[in-house]
């Protein structure tokens, strides 16, 4: 059974967040009325680490192996000013000598992969491939996006006349292996690979790309992926005119939320990694801070015992309106939400902290030490109040 690094991907939690002095200074950044949706966001970020990619990968490339070699290639992206992946001799041009950011990772997991198994080819030059006759080429990363880098990718490689040959007689095939992927990408790769898919081929490209991956999803669904409330995240990230309007949602558009600890996909969020127009990023040059790794857990007793620590802490800020609001008469998930303009998920985390700390019952009412809290620290800024006025049209009134 392969490993499903996505079941235990770590994730933060709200007292992770409000105990981290990075976090907080990252979030000074958004109007008092945005902080709780920033928080959301952060919420529903998961964390994949190095170990849980190199385990699935290893499994499921080993899944694979037959009595045939296959060669594995990285997928990174090549210079804009000069797409070329073969040297004149057929071997894989040198890469630069510089960090690739995920590629340095997926490159180490196909070396090891390599001494392994003599089935599977690092890197294989073109006349590797016709020497060993192979048929299946692998192309890993570790999610795929818009797919624009995949295609660029397959179609550097299918510039050598001899590869290109092989492909349109139907001898290779292509398969993009990835953690996870987006239809939109998938659909794109097959669209802008060279080749034709028309139904008179005898090979048809479609036929000739398999895509695998653990996660597959629908880019435009964003509620799997940020919540019922995801339109206030989308507006958090687009209302940033400081990011350029190609990377306020990711590149593509995709929105992912899917951070790996040896890379930060440019597919999520700017405000995340980018520090266009002097915006302080949480993950500067699209990596993971060391500080960060503490503060992640995919273990729910780990959480509990962190919500314990709040015990005798004094309330942050978001726990104040809560209680304001609680103080108030409103006590429904709902209505709490609708009032602090965040999600249900933070309300119920928001609660759960001031019910540990003692602020409020188990039933969600306020308790003694909650009214306390209110009276010594009441210059917290309001919450939103709503206009229960009556509306009457203009219509209706008189001149």
């Amino acid at each position: 059974m392969l490993i499903s690094p996505l079941e235990n991907a770590g994730r933060l939690t709200i007292n992770a967040i409000h105990r981290s002095a990075e976090i907080n200074e990252w979030l000074k950044q958004f109007p008092d009325n945005s902080k709780l949706t920033a928080t959301s966001l952060l919420l529903r970020l998961r964390f994949v680490t190095r170990d849980a990619y190199s385990s699935w990968l290893n499994e499921h490339l080993t899944s694979r192996l037959t009595t045939n070699p296959m060669g594995l290639f990285a997928v990174r992206k090549l210079d804009d000013s000069n797409l070329i992946f073969w040297a004149e001799d057929g071997s894989v041009i040198q890469r630069p000598g510089t960090s690739l950011g995920s590629e340095d990772f997926v490159y180490s997991v196909i070396s090891a992969c390599s001494r392994r198994s003599s089935l599977f080819l690092d890197h294989p030059s073109i006349a590797d491939l016709y020497e060993q006759r192979v048929r299946d080429l692998v192309l890993i990363d570790d999610s795929v996006g818009s797919g624009q880098r995949v295609a660029e990718f397959i179609n550097c490689m299918l510039d050598n006349k001899r590869l290109m040959s092989w492909w349109s007689l139907g001898w290779i095939r292509f398969h993009i292996l990835a953690l996870a992927r987006t239809h939109e990408g998938q659909q794109w790769i097959v669209s802008a690979v060279r080749g034709s898919d028309h139904p008179v081929r005898t090979y048809r490209k479609s036929e000739k790309i398999s895509f695998e991956s653990q996660l597959v999803y629908d880019a435009a669904h964003f509620d799997a992926r940020w919540g019922a409330d995801y339109q206030k995240i989308l507006d958090l990230v687009d209302f940033q005119t400081k990011m350029p309007t190609m990377i306020q949602r990711g590149f593509g558009q995709v929105m992912s939320n899917l951070i790996f600890h040896h890379s930060v996909p440019d597919n999520t969020p700017g405000i995340l990694w980018s520090d266009a127009g002097g915006w302080l990023p949480l993950f500067g040059n699209r990596s993971l801070p060391m500080w960060i790794l503490p503060l992640l857990t995919g273990n729910e007793a780990v959480a509990t015992n962190q919500s314990r620590a709040w015990n005798h802490a004094v309330p942050n800020e978001d726990v104040l309106k809560l209680l304001r609001l609680v103080k108030l008469g409103v006590r429904t998930i709902r209505g709490l939400a609708l009032r602090l303009n965040c999600d249900g998920e933070l309300v119920r985390d928001l609660l759960a902290m001031a019910t540990a700390a003692g602020f409020t019952s188990s039933r969600g009412r306020i308790t003694p030490a909650g009214d306390d809290a209110l009276k010594r620290l009441g210059n917290v800024s309001k919450v939103a109040a709503y206009d229960r006025s009556l509306y009457t049209p203009s219509s209706w009134c008189a001149l």
